[in-house]
């Protein structure tokens, strides 16, 4: 009598399963979860300055754990009469209502004609779309940027303070100027 050997067979993650029905390994967790810790950290830090005083946000090495000044802060936050904080925060949420329904509108009719039509370019253009979302962005915060630089050094000028860097950084581009002219 002759055995006859069964061929061998493949793992049971290689047999025709999706991905999504894999469970990760280690490194996937771990992976994920300094992803986690490293975004999460900047709305914890916001939470420790928000209730910390002048004193301790000031102290070298900072303190990582919550003060208890988190009432009074706010309230000094919201009584500001120059600040006008309740206001902006009201605009900042109508145009983030706007931009976000206008966007995913948009984004869900664009999401649709290229899941079901068939049209010559398909993938060239849906790589304009993308990159055009990720070039929104980058402009916006460029923009916010440029905003918030204006009004630092406005406050600089209407209040006499020199900038950190001193005057040297401002007359920079005039000596390279006068050097190759």
């Amino acid at each position: 009598m002759t055995s006859v050997l069964a061929p061998a067979r493949k793992p049971a993650r290689a047999v025709n399963r999706a991905p999504q029905d894999t469970r990760g390994t280690w490194k996937t967790y771990l992976l994920l979860s300094v992803v986690l810790v490293l975004s999460a950290f900047p709305v914890y830090w916001m939470f420790v300055i928000a209730t910390s005083t002048d004193a301790a946000v000031s102290k070298i090495p900072p303190s990582v754990i919550p003060g208890s000044q988190l009432f009074h802060n706010l309230h000094e936050v919201l009584s500001m009469s120059e600040v006008y904080f309740t206001a902006s925060l009201i605009n900042s949420f109508i145009v983030s209502l706007i931009i976000t329904v206008s966007t995913l509108f948009f984004c869900s009719l664009a999401g649709f004609a290229f899941a079901k039509l068939r049209f010559p370019a398909r993938n060239a253009l849906m790589f304009v779309v993308i990159l055009t979302l990720f070039a929104i962005a980058v402009l916006a915060w460029a923009a916010s940027l440029a905003v918030g630089f204006a009004l630092v050094s406005r406050h600089m000028r209407a209040t006499g303070e020199r900038p950190l860097l001193g005057r040297r950084v401002a007359r920079l581009p005039r000596r390279a100027a006068a050097a190759r002219g």
